[in-house]
């Protein structure tokens, strides 16, 4: 009933090397149709970068049946 996002490199968890590779996207500026873009506004920039880290913080992952 919810999309979670955040997971940038599709392994299944949200965790430290998605915020690196959104992190290094936003420093450089990164623009267009990424999957760092997060929120859709074709700019990888720092609010991307804070929606990474909250849903790192909270621990989200796949959930297989």
């Amino acid at each position: 009933w919810c999309i979670i996002t955040g997971d940038v490199n599709q392994d299944g968890f949200i965790e430290i090397s998605d915020l690196n590779n959104v992190f290094i996207n936003s420093v450089l500026n990164i623009g267009g149709y990424v999957n760092t873009d997060l929120n859709g506004n074709s700019l990888t920039d720092s609010t991307d970068v804070n929606i990474v880290y909250q849903n790192n913080l909270s621990g989200y992952s796949v959930k297989k049946p």
